[in-house]
């Protein structure tokens, strides 16, 4: 569908328009904020942080919204009268299964009316053959079939049950994945839930997957082979448990990679096994997911020169609104550098980390180059070893390292540790439990008290009205991961 420039103006208006008085707050449109690859729409709609949003169609409605007969630009007209008198039943499905029907959804539909889905779509499913041709009334049988005959610009559903291909390999170098323009997406069916007993892949680019249960499996790669380094790779909104694996649930090793809403349930007894890894890359952005149990770190950002790596660095790396809980023996979140690595900007933010088993956040130079200009501001870090740590060995550097706008709280020690590195900012931080900064570290503008959580015990760290969180941050913002309610 085509839409005309002075349209798409004259909608965004008149919608950002309707949602600031009606709702009662205010909304960010697309043309306002956007991910660093400017895919993804987002919505403020409490004035805080923006929700981003996957534009796919995957999860989008099939329907005709006000059954005219069409699927066009007046279904956003529908669904916006639907979120703004409040009837949600009037909503066709939870489009970006968060179990709400809320505006959210709508932003779903906009994305799918101003970007809709290019190439083929394709189905498989258990009761289907790779003899058939992959319609929706003819169904493939396996996911792997589906991976080589479909391609750039494609979308392949998964219809729900229970799959048990070992290796679903998806590689660049046979002509798998997607192009710039033409994302490949690999989905389950929207309400429907696939099980994958197997391992994904991803030797190539342009790819989404999205939607999968994985119990007991080998979770997903990312990762070079044959030549080709990934770029631009969606992990999005699967959920990962059990013993199955090695290492890591979700793994990235590449460019422009975005794991987002996934869930994570380690189980495993090893400190080697971890939540995420996230490999050596420039652009990443690991965003909205939840991590539990971890024997290892929850989300683990370290490499080192093996000899075989395409490229020896991290660059502009992006981690926000993760929840990492129980880490047996390591960190919440860590980033590292063993030799010939090096890192240069990081940004870590509104993230809650509870109940980890050393640091709530490590930062840790293992002899690589250098470790600069990392941003630390308005996480929640609770009952960790220490809440953050930063040292380095011998040989390596560490500098420009800024914590601002975080509350530390219930550590079993002393809240940061910096191990003799001196560049470190500290600022507009909250102390609790015990109400001091650290040994050798000082906050220029230190805020101590009990941040009086709605219910730490439960797992809500919200803060009430009265919380000394509440606009002591650096220019007046509420200190910590959630704004004050």
């Amino acid at each position: 569908m085509m839409l005309s420039g002075k349209w798409l103006n004259k909608k965004w208006l008149v919608l950002m328009f309707l949602l600031s008085v009606l709702v009662g707050t205010y909304a960010v449109g697309a043309s306002s904020i956007q991910d660093q690859r400017g895919e993804y729409f987002a919505m403020d709609l409490q004035g805080s942080q923006p929700n981003s949003l996957s534009p796919f169609a995957a999860q989008a409605c099939n329907a005709d919204l006000n059954a005219d007969g069409r699927t066009d630009a007046t279904d956003l007209d529908w669904m916006v009268n639907a979120v703004l008198l409040d009837n949600p039943e009037n909503l066709c499905v939870d489009l970006n299964t968060d179990g709400h029907l809320n505006v959210l959804d709508l932003q779903f539909l906009i994305n799918l009316i101003l970007n809709p889905p290019t190439g083929n779509t394709y189905y498989v499913s258990t009761s289907g053959s790779d003899s058939n041709d992959g319609s929706m009334e003819r169904p493939w049988g396996s996911i792997m079939h589906a991976v080589r005959n479909s391609g750039a610009g494609d979308t392949v559903y998964v219809r729900g049950g229970t799959y048990s291909e070992s290796e679903m390999w998806i590689r660049g170098s046979l002509g798998h994945g997607g192009e710039p323009g033409g994302m490949w997406t690999l989905a389950a069916y929207p309400g429907e839930t696939v099980e994958l007993t197997g391992r994904i892949v991803i030797e190539a680019s342009w790819v989404r997957v999205s939607g999968f249960s994985m119990t007991g499996s080998s979770g997903i790669a990312v990762r070079p082979g044959s030549g080709v380094r990934p770029t631009n790779v969606e992990i999005l909104n699967n959920r990962v448990t059990g013993t199955g694996y090695r290492y890591e649930a979700i793994s990235y090793r590449g460019d422009n990679g975005l794991i987002e809403g996934n869930f994570i349930e380690v189980n495993q007894s090893n400190t080697t096994d971890h939540g995420i890894y996230l490999h050596a890359g420039a652009n990443n952005v690991v965003r909205n997911n939840y991590i539990k149990k971890a024997h290892g770190y929850g989300i683990h950002v370290y490499d080192e020169d093996k000899g075989y790596d395409y490229v020896h660095h991290y660059e502009n790396v992006l981690i926000e609104n993760n929840t990492v809980n129980h880490t047996e023996t390591r960190a919440g979140i860590v980033l590292g550098n063993g030799p010939e690595i090096s890192f240069d900007g990081v940004v870590i933010r509104n993230n809650v980390l509870v109940n980890n088993g050393t640091n709530g956040i490590q930062i840790q130079n293992y002899g690589g180059t250098f470790i600069r200009n990392v941003q630390i501001y308005n996480n929640t870090i609770y009952a960790s070893h220490y809440a953050l740590t930063i040292s380095a060995e011998s040989g390596g550097s560490i500098s420009n390292i800024t914590a601002k706008n975080n509350i530390f709280a219930a550590s079993d020690s002393s809240h940061i540790d910096s191990s003799g590195v001196t560049n470190v900012l500290l600022d507009h931080n909250l102390y609790w439990q015990p109400q001091s900064v650290g040994t050798g570290v000082s906050d220029d503008h230190p805020v101590y008290g009990d941040p009086l959580f709605l219910d730490a015990s439960s797992g809500d760290f919200h803060l009430p009205p009265g919380s000394p969180a509440c606009g002591a941050g650096e220019a007046g913002v509420d200190i910590g991961a959630y704004a004050c309610q």
